[in-house]
């Protein structure tokens, strides 16, 4: 392994409302719903990408990233 580096981490938690898209479902804490993705409208699916998408953006300019890891690019398989 190499030598450590200077470098921070800042983690951020998108406001993605009510209803959490999950592949499995389980019992996740702070959600009214929780629901596959499959089984999400159009609509719920839709708002869910929005939020997610409006949240990088302003993290993105609050934060001056020049990277950023892409944990879920894609919300399926």
């Amino acid at each position: 392994m190499g030598e450590p580096a200077a470098g921070r981490v800042v983690a951020l938690r998108p406001r993605i409302g009510p209803v959490l898209p999950v592949f499995v479902i389980d019992e996740y804490e702070g959600f009214d719903r929780v629901e596959r993705f499959i089984d999400l409208s159009n609509d719920e699916l839709g708002a869910y990408l929005e939020r997610n998408v409006g949240t990088l953006k302003v993290a993105a300019e609050w934060h001056g990233s020049e990277a950023a890891p892409a944990v879920r690019e894609q919300p399926g398989p």
